[in-house]
C-alpha cells in the first residue's frame, strides 16, 4: 500500500500538496468530494496498470442474515401512532450509510474479497462486564441535534403489536411520538365474556382492536390526538402546557414513561437481572454490536428486593424465571433489539429506523398539526380554550439560519 500511494503522489510537488491541503480541509462530504476529485485529475494519465498491482483482489459480496424469530410478552395499555417504512440507517461517521433490513440478525457471511489479514481471522473482543454495562450508560440521546429512532414491539406471539416513532430536533426545541398498538383477536382468549362486555367487546364477535395517539411537543405546548377502534377515542385531541407533559421530564428519549429500552436499561442498573454471557461480533442492521444474556429469577424475586409492596404479585406468571437477551450498538450505546422471555410470554423489541443528524426528519411542524387537528374535537373545555394561533406562524425549518 505504501509503494502505491508513493507511485500515486511522487509527481506532486511539496508546495503543490500543501497547496490542495490548504485548499481542502477535512470537512463535509462535498469537500470530500472535491478533495477526490482534485487528486484523480492530477494523477490521471501518470499511473497506468501496469504500475498498479491488484493481484489477490475479487468481488465482494453482500453479507447474509437471518431473520430474527419474532416473538412478544404482557399486554401494555398506552397510545400510539401507525409510523415505519424503509429508511437510511447512518452512524455519527457521517459516512456510514446501510439499508435497514427485516432479515437483521448476522448468522454467517459468504464473501470473497482479498485474502484474510491477521486482524480479520481474530475472535472479536468480548468486553467485561463493567465495559458492558459502561457501554449501555454511555448512550446520549443529546449528542445528536437531530435524531428519528423507530421500533416495533411484538408482544404474546404477535397478539399485541405496537409501531413506535420518536423524533426530536435540539434546535428548535420541538419533538414528536407517534405510537400505534394493535391488539389481535388471540389476545382476548383467555378474557372471560363479562369482561369483555364491560370492555365494550362483543364476546361473539372478537375484531381487530387499535389505538393510536401522535404526540406533539410544540414550542410551549403538548398537543396529542388520539384514534381507536373504541369511538370514544376516536379523532379526539389534548392540549396542554408543554412542562405539565410526561415529555418535559427531559426528553421523548429519555424520559422513563416514555422509551421503553430506558426502562430495560433502568431495570439493568438497579440489579433486576445477572448477566450471563457476553459475546462480540453481532450485528444488527449492519451495525457492529455486543450481544448479552440477562438473569432474573422472578419478578416478585425483584420487586421483594427493592422492598416493595408485594399484595398484588401472585404465584402466576410473577413467579417465573426471565431471560433478556439484547443487542447494543457499539457505536451509540442504544438498545437496537431486545427479546424477553418468561414462562410462556415473549416481549420482542427492534429498531426499524435509526436517522441522525441531516438524515432525520424533523418533528412535525404547526401546519401539520393544524391540519391533522381539523378534524378532530377537544377533548374537554379546558383543551377547547387553548390559543393555538401559534399553529399558524412561519414553519420553524424557515426560521433557522
Amino acid at each position: 500500500m505504501k509503494k502505491d500511494t508513493v507511485k500515486l503522489f511522487g509527481n506532486i510537488s511539496d508546495e503543490e500538496a500543501e497547496r490542495i491541503a490548504a485548499d481542502y480541509p477535512t470537512g463535509d462530504k462535498s469537500q470530500r468530494d472535491r478533495i477526490f476529485n482534485e487528486i484523480e485529475r492530477r494523477v490521471e494519465g501518470r499511473t497506468t496498470s501496469d504500475d498498479m498491482d491488484v493481484s489477490g483482489v475479487e468481488t465482494y459480496r453482500p453479507r447474509i442474515y437471518m431473520k430474527v424469530i419474532s416473538a412478544a410478552a404482557a399486554v401494555v395499555l398506552v397510545a400510539g401512532a401507525a409510523v415505519g417504512g424503509s429508511y437510511l440507517l447512518r452512524g455519527r461517521d457521517k459516512n456510514l450509510t446501510v439499508e435497514p433490513s427485516s432479515e437483521v440478525m448476522e448468522e454467517t457471511t459468504e464473501t470473497t474479497s482479498a485474502p484474510a489479514t491477521e486482524e480479520q481471522t481474530t475472535e472479536p473482543e468480548v468486553p467485561t462486564e463493567e465495559q458492558l454495562l459502561e457501554l449501555l450508560n454511555s448512550r446520549s440521546y443529546d449528542d445528536y441535534p437531530q435524531l428519528n429512532i423507530g421500533y416495533n414491539i411484538v408482544r404474546n406471539t404477535a397478539s399485541t403489536i405496537e409501531h413506535g416513532l420518536a423524533k426530536r430536533d435540539m434546535v428548535t426545541g420541538n419533538e414528536s411520538m407517534m405510537v400505534k398498538f394493535i391488539y389481535n383477536p388471540d389476545c382476548y382468549k383467555d378474557v372471560d365474556a363479562e369482561t369483555l362486555a364491560d370492555w365494550g367487546i362483543d364476546p361473539n364477535n372478537i375484531e381487530e382492536v387499535y389505538s393510536s395517539s401522535e404526540m406533539f411537543m410544540y414550542k410551549d405546548l403538548y398537543i396529542c390526538v388520539f384514534d381507536s377502534t373504541d369511538e370514544n377515542l376516536k379523532d379526539l385531541y389534548e392540549v396542554t402546557d408543554r412542562k405539565d407533559s410526561e415529555f418535559a421530564n427531559p426528553n421523548v428519549f429519555a424520559s422513563p414513561c416514555n422509551f421503553y429500552p430506558e426502562v430495560i436499561l433502568e431495570e439493568i442498573n438497579t440489579g433486576k437481572y445477572e448477566i450471563q454471557e457476553i459475546s462480540g461480533g453481532a450485528t444488527f442492521l449492519g451495525r457492529d454490536c455486543t450481544s448479552a444474556r440477562f438473569y432474573c429469577p422472578s419478578v416478585k424475586e425483584y420487586e421483594k428486593k427493592m422492598g416493595r409492596n408485594l399484595m398484588y404479585i401472585d404465584d402466576g406468571d410473577y413467579a417465573n424465571e426471565i431471560q433478556l437477551d439484547i443487542l447494543v450498538d457499539n457505536e451509540t450505546g442504544f438498545i437496537l433489539w431486545f427479546k424477553s422471555t418468561q414462562g410462556d410470554c415473549t416481549e420482542e423489541y427492534s429498531v426499524d429506523t435509526l436517522l441522525f443528524n441531516e438524515d432525520a426528519e424533523l418533528p412535525e411542524d404547526g401546519a401539520y398539526i393544524k391540519e391533522r387537528l381539523s378534524g378532530c374535537i377537544p377533548n374537554c373545555e379546558e383543551t377547547a380554550a387553548y390559543d393555538l394561533s401559534i399553529l399558524d406562524e412561519t414553519p420553524d425549518s424557515e426560521n433557522i439560519g
